[in-house]
């Protein structure tokens, strides 16, 4: 894996595939959505509401996503954000309203 989230009902980890593997309390898969066409670099679930979470991939794009919009195939983000480089990391602020953006082409984006 390459980054995982908590959420308080499940464990959102991303993988080097694109895709997020959502997993309950005991490791039990509970389901995966390939969300990016590369390697995701990090995933974070929203502080302020836990069915929001953020994805930053090498593809250059970091995407806001509802878990409750998931669908097995075809699934859109709420928000996509596209860097001139890979995208490092997508952080939510401590009280989840905003959202910080890093990428390799030493860009920061709030």
């Amino acid at each position: 894996f390459t980054g995982l989230s908590l959420a308080p009902d499940v464990i959102l980890a991303s993988c080097n595939l694109g895709s997020v593997t959502f997993l309950d309390s005991s490791c039990g898969l509970v389901g995966r959505h390939r969300l990016h066409k590369s390697k995701i670099s990090s995933v974070e679930v929203n502080p302020r509401d836990p069915h929001l979470f953020v994805t930053s991939s090498v593809d250059r794009t970091c995407k806001l996503w509802d878990r409750r919009r998931l669908r097995s195939e075809g699934s859109e983000p709420l928000e996509i954000i596209t860097c001139g480089g890979v995208v490092t990391s997508g952080h939510f602020s401590f009280n989840g309203t905003r959202l910080l953006v890093t990428s390799q082409d030493n860009t920061i984006a709030l």
